[in-house]
């Protein structure tokens, strides 16, 4: 009976151990790495659009113009964020990059970089600016800029 028991755990250990081994490994194939395409610094002139929601049921809209001068490596434009205030910049291209400063003020506006012939990414800006028209900008907030915002759930709140 012992010798019986004895094989018994071997051969369990035995199916174990070829159960636990080591997978054989796969031969796949290597995958090419994808190319980016490289997008020319005269893409950076137009006019772009950023969008996104104000977290209380409104749409934010940024406009960017932007006029690139490809032979000195410049550009202006002008800035306008969700509440229609217009400030214009100036910026240089650096690395493949457009550091851009706020005219009035020198303030640092952003680095921008294409990411394709229609889309550019600003640092410190959430989402990509879109190549668009004027047409698409609309004010998130479109009344009286000295009065302040209320809420409409607040309202429902406060007339309850």
């Amino acid at each position: 009976m012992k010798k019986i028991l004895y094989l018994l755990i071997a051969a369990l250990l035995l199916g174990i151990g070829t159960a636990s081994a080591a997978p054989q490994k796969k031969k796949t194939r290597a995958k090419a790495p994808v190319a980016r395409t490289a997008v020319a610094p005269a893409n950076f002139s137009g006019t772009f659009t950023n969008s996104y929601s104000d977290g209380i049921g409104g749409v934010c809209t940024h406009l960017l113009t932007v006029a690139f001068d490809e032979a000195a490596g410049t550009c202006t434009g002008m800035h306008t964020n969700e509440s229609g205030v217009e400030r214009a910049f100036h910026g240089t291209l650096q690395g493949g990059k457009l550091v851009c400063i706020y005219d009035e003020d020198g303030d640092e506006f952003a680095t921008m970089s294409l990411i394709d012939a229609n889309t550019i990414k600003l640092e410190g800006f959430t989402g990509t600016f879109k190549r668009g028209t004027a047409a698409d900008v609309t004010p998130a907030y479109s009344g009286d800029s000295g009065a302040a915002y209320v809420d409409p759930a607040f309202e429902q709140i406060r007339k309850k």
